[in-house]
């Protein structure tokens, strides 16, 4: 017996719900150990740190923060300051990050929460999908190509959590149309609301085909009741959604004072010169932030589309590169902190192609496709934001593999298309990209140095900068605040000004450098705080005591 169920664990012949607590726990762990090895993740990007203003203050029991006194001392890009301070984006990432500071004493725990949930759900996705070993084996690959080192796994900026909706989504498409369950159209619905909290406008286009074949179903379907649709079906799936709704309109009461009004369109019309769609008109922002600050809201303009021909053209340019980036982040990014090569896209290409014998793969496809070219109309993009249907991109894959494993001649035992030998093949890829960056973290660790500070050391800009910051004057006790001093040749991409939740319990605080009377006002109500100022330029910062009247 012992063997038998040795023998099946190594051939992915894996129970379903043993399949599923597999792939959460390599899902989670492995970029875990990885991240411990390797160097905790320091914040470098602008939504970085909004997302961890936002897991500090759920951590803490609240939905927002006030105002803090003098805010225009505390404006910075993707954060809000009134009508409250917090973080512009919907909560989702957040959320997940606050369960890994308040579970686990650090926000990076959450990411790696959602990794894991992600690979959980995928499986549970797949297994509707395809066969369930090569569901198995596919969570896997899916694991070591995108789930280990790239940033979806070692930042905080997002993307496995919305992915987690997409595969709840899918999937529970996959079992309502075949047979619905109660428990199903809940995870179903449930994969929506994660959704709407992650990635809303990416998550409507993905829920638009579904949709479309959901009413398809409930409508023209005769093989099933009436009365078992609605009861293993729709009121499920509408008690989730409406439970909800009716967060999501409480947290932007919370933030924005209106139910109806998301923090995001809040801040877009606080601060930007125009909305984020392609043909989007300028208008003039409800708010002058710090000079600094107002110069990386002029270089966000972009001149708004105008004429058919002029919309096509950009269209099909931003359809394209896209679509490309996606598929090459997702499936060739099997390297330390790396992108994939898009040369590696034409055997993704052949595989997809065979993945899309079946109607299936067609919807699969259409709907990648339907996404990422819905999301042209915004101007800007990364990889992350086509996470909705990242699941699709590997349900595709499966069926490929699978495919392709059935039509291997007989008796060919000695094959790559068997789900062992990819499973091999896959661990030696990751071993010899991640292997490297392993055992440097294992020598510093062996060494006794701490592998975050060998992180930060190995960054060689401003975050680094920033944090050497902090370390310093946390070493000194008491509290902080830094009133930051840009030059002109600085860039606009390395701002500093970002705060905990809490402003007055904080042990640093960073504030723009204004004019010396307006700086007093701000001094006077943290009297109790060394001050200090710090000057930046392109290359080097300088820490000193802020003395008010000294030569500017």
């Amino acid at each position: 017996m012992p063997s038998e169920l040795l023998q099946n664990l190594l051939t992915f012949r894996w129970p379903p719900r043993l399949a599923i607590a597999i792939c959460a726990v390599l899902g989670m762990l492995l970029p875990a150990a990885f991240g411990i090895v390797a160097g905790i993740p320091v914040p470098k990007v602008h939504d970085e740190f909004s997302y961890l203003l936002a897991a500090d203050t759920f951590a803490h029991g609240r939905l927002t923060n006030p105002t803090p006194d003098c805010p225009e001392f505390f404006e910075a890009q993707h954060v809000l300051v009134a009508p409250t301070y917090m973080s512009k984006y919907p909560p989702g990432q957040g959320l997940i990050l606050a369960a890994g500071q308040v579970l686990c004493g650090h926000p990076i725990w959450g990411v790696w929460f959602g990794c894991g949930l992600f690979a959980a759900s995928l499986c549970w996705m797949l297994q509707a999908w395809t066969s369930p070993r090569w569901a198995n084996v596919v969570v896997l690959f899916a694991i070591l190509s995108f789930g280990v080192s790239s940033y979806w796994a070692q930042s905080y900026w997002g993307g496995m959590l919305a992915a987690s909706g997409g595969a709840l989504l899918f999937g529970g498409l996959r079992r309502t149309l075949r047979r619905a369950g109660i428990f199903s159209s809940m995870l179903m619905a449930l994969g929506v609301v994660i959704l709407a909290a992650t990635r809303p406008f990416e998550g409507v286009l993905a829920c638009l085909p579904a949709g479309l074949l959901l009413c398809r179903w409930l409508v023209v379907d005769a093989a099933t009741s009436l009365t078992h649709k609605l009861v293993r079906w729709l009121f499920p799936f509408a008690a989730v959604l409406l439970a909800g709704v009716w967060a999501n309109a409480t947290y932007n009461q919370a933030v924005t004072g209106d139910a109806l009004r998301l923090p995001y369109s809040v801040h877009l019309r606080q601060y930007f010169h125009q909305g984020v769609f392609i043909f989007s008109r300028p208008y003039t922002p409800e708010r002058q932030p710090h000079p600094w600050l107002a110069r990386y809201y002029d270089e966000m303009r972009f001149e708004p589309v105008r004429g058919v021909a002029t919309l096509a053209f950009k269209l099909v340019r931003y359809g394209t590169d896209r679509l490309q980036g996606t598929l090459s982040s997702l499936l060739t990014d099997m390297t330390f902190h790396g992108e994939g090569g898009r040369h590696s896209l034409i055997w993704i290409g052949i595989l997809l192609l065979i993945g899309m014998q079946n109607r299936w793969g067609w919807f699969c496809a259409g709907t990648l496709v339907f996404v990422v070219f819905g999301q042209c109309f915004v101007e800007y993009w990364y990889a992350h934001y086509a996470a909705p249907v990242v699941p699709l991109v590997f349900a595709v894959l499966a069926e490929a593999i699978r495919r392709v494993s059935l039509a291997r001649p007989k008796g060919w035992r000695i094959a790559l298309v068997t789900p062992v030998a990819l499973a091999i093949l896959t661990g030696c890829f990751a071993l010899a990209n991640y292997g490297g960056a392993a055992v440097v973290g294992l020598v510093r660790l062996a060494q006794h140095q701490s592998p975050g500070m060998a992180s930060v050391q190995s960054q060689t800009n401003w975050a680094a900068w920033r944090q050497d910051v902090i370390a310093h004057l946390t070493e000194h006790g008491g509290g902080h605040l830094v009133f930051v001093r840009y030059d002109k040749s600085y860039s606009l991409f390395g701002n500093w000004v970002y705060n905990d939740a809490d402003l007055n319990t904080a042990r640093v605080i960073f504030a723009y450098d204004f004019d010396d009377e307006k700086n007093r006002a701000l001094i006077a109500r943290h009297h109790s705080r060394s001050v200090w100022l710090c000057k930046l330029t392109r290359g080097k910062y300088e820490l000193v005591p802020y003395e008010p009247g000294k030569e500017r």
